[in-house]
Parts: structure tokens; C-alpha cells; sequence
């Protein structure tokens, strides 16, 4: 998701007086190893790190490097991606990850209660949308909390088979922005 969108959803959070839905209970749906391993991402990879201005933080005992960056393992060979808050962006932090089919409603459900716990109120929820080259799902949410101003937006890309036998990976994103209150 571009950065712009995740500011606009900021800027609508502060705008649009919000309705509220109850949070999904948190049942086996929300265990899928993707749902864990995006619950672990936020709460200690990038939340530590958000709003510190691109001061280290201790790595969190899962997060592993590699060629291409931080990562979480997910399943077998399966990596949850994480794009770290920086001195540059340090109020972003990223994830994305490749995810099997039928996953996407735990990984759903997972933040769909994790920002209700969190006093974040849903924005847009489980929109989709169809094109020619597959569907899209996303969802945000936003609001005020002791840390501060914070979103979180999802997107969820199921693309059309590439062909017999190659089928398109399913990527999901997830961003979560933190503007820290002022001290």
C-alpha cells in the first residue's frame, strides 16, 4: 500500500467520526502460523521501534536477517518480510508475506481484535475489490492510544493463476503508522 493512502487513512481517522464494529473473537482462526507470526511482528519487532526516530531497538529473540532483510520464519520455508522503522521513516514499519489460501480470514481476525484492544476503531473493513488480474481485500484501522496517533492498514492480493500447475502467490501487507505524542 502506498504511503499516501495509509496518510489519508490517518488524516479520514482524525476527520470522520468512526463506527465502531465488535472486535472478532480472538478463536482458532486467529492461529493460523500467519496470524502468529504477524501478531509477533507488531508487538515485538515493530511496535518497540515505532516513533523512536531510527534508535536501535533490542531485536526481538525471533527476528532472523538474511540477503534480503529482517524476517520472521512463518512456516517451513515461509517469511514474514519486515521493512523497519528508520531515521528516515521513523514512524512506518512494514510487513508482508506470501500466504496459502484460506488464510486471509485468520490473519483478518487476528487484527481485527488486536486493534480493538488497542482503542483503534475500524475505518474500512474487509473491502473488496475485483480486477483483471485478481482480487484485492483491505482493511484499516485508526485512532488515538496512549502511544499516540496510530493505523494500521491491510491489504490482501489474491492474483489469477499464472498458468497450469504455476499458480500467483497470495501477498498481504500489512502497515502500521505510530506518530508518538508529544512529550
Amino acid at each position: 500500500m502506498p504511503r499516501s493512502l495509509l496518510a489519508g487513512v490517518i488524516l479520514a481517522s482524525s476527520a470522520l467520526t468512526l463506527s465502531t464494529t465488535p472486535a472478532m473473537a480472538q478463536g482458532t482462526e486467529t492461529r493460523t502460523p500467519e496470524a502468529i507470526a504477524i501478531q509477533t511482528g507488531i508487538e515485538q519487532v515493530c511496535m518497540p521501534r515505532l516513533g523512536h526516530h531510527g534508535q536501535p531497538s533490542p531485536d526481538s529473540a525471533a527476528l532472523r536477517h538474511d540477503e534480503n532483510g529482517p524476517f520472521l520464519p512463518v512456516n517451513g520455508a515461509e517469511r514474514l518480510r519486515i521493512t523497519l522503522p528508520d531515521s528516515v521513516n521513523p514512524t512506518v514499519c512494514t510487513m508482508s508475506l506470501n500466504y496459502p489460501a484460506g488464510s486471509r480470514k485468520g490473519m483478518l481476525a487476528l487484527l481485527d481484535a488486536w486493534s480493538a484492544a488497542h482503542h483503534l476503531k475500524p475505518v474500512r473493513i474487509h473491502q473488496t475489490s475485483r480486477g483483471p488480474d485478481g482480487e484485492r481485500w483491505t482493511s484499516t484501522w485508526a485512532g488515538q492510544n496512549p502511544s499516540g496517533e496510530m493505523a494500521i492498514a491491510f491489504s490482501a492480493d489474491q492474483p489469477l493463476d499464472a498458468g497450469p500447475g504455476k499458480p500467483a502467490p497470495n501477498l498481504a501487507t500489512i502497515e502500521i503508522s505510530l506518530s508518538p505524542r508529544s512529550s
